[in-house]
């Protein structure tokens, strides 16, 4: 997977570009970066329907397809309302910095029948439950175990050798929160982020295994 990057105040054709260039490279799935808010320069509509034409054109060259994750913002209902558009344009997957609005809204979010679409969730605002060793709550339960029981497919978290690492035991405890066998609950893939680059391919396969989705910065695969 490979991220937006350098996005805020550029227009769709800069992320139409970056998009047809990782794609062509061969990248599975590409996401919105957390912070790419609704704007006039790249309008949540929009950005949907142009970023599957570009797709669409690099899949008839290529023959491989790739995902595009599109980050949802705004108030409470309209993160709803936005999801079930995203749906109705075609979508692939939906990106929600759930800890932002709470985890009750990813479960609200998977329960929705119009909603027809892979919850991907990133940690944003999470650290600051989860950073201590005084208080809070551990990552493993937070990040692992209650995302997967509301429902979402793919969580982000700070991987152990990234720019914001994560201890390597609370990583590993958090993953197999996520994949482990569960009689009641779907697997999650989990995706170590933060700071990932080419070079860390051989830990992340080795620590995470094939259920997991190794997220690298754009800004690190693909230059204008």
């Amino acid at each position: 997977m490979a991220i937006f990057k350098g996005v805020i105040g550029r227009d769709l054709t800069f992320l139409s570009n970056q998009l047809r260039n990782l794609a062509l490279g061969g990248v599975d799935i590409v996401k919105d970066d957390e912070i790419l808010f609704e704007n006039s320069f790249t309008p949540f509509e929009q950005r949907i329907t142009v970023m599957k034409r570009t797709l669409q054109e690099a899949y008839e060259q290529t023959g491989h397809r790739t995902l595009y994750s599109v980050n949802i913002s705004g108030k409470t209902n309209e993160v709803i309302e936005r999801a079930r558009l995203a749906s109705d344009l075609g979508a692939d997957i939906i990106l929600l910095n759930a800890f932002s609005y709470g985890i009750d809204l990813v479960q609200t979010l998977r329960e929705d029948p119009f909603v027809r679409v892979p919850i991907m969730v990133h940690p944003a605002v999470s650290g600051a439950m989860t950073s201590s060793n005084e208080y809070g709550i551990s990552p493993s339960l937070l990040l692992g175990k209650l995302l997967r029981i509301a429902g979402a497919d793919f969580v982000l978290f700070a991987s152990p050798y990234g720019s914001v690492a994560m201890d390597r035991s609370d990583a590993l405890k958090l993953h197999q929160e996520l994949i482990g066998e569960d009689p009641y609950f779907k697997k999650c893939f989990s995706v170590p982020s933060a700071g990932i680059h080419p070079g860390l391919t051989e830990k992340i396969m080795n620590d995470f295994g094939k259920d997991s989705i190794i997220n690298g910065g754009g800004r690190r695969i693909w230059s204008p």
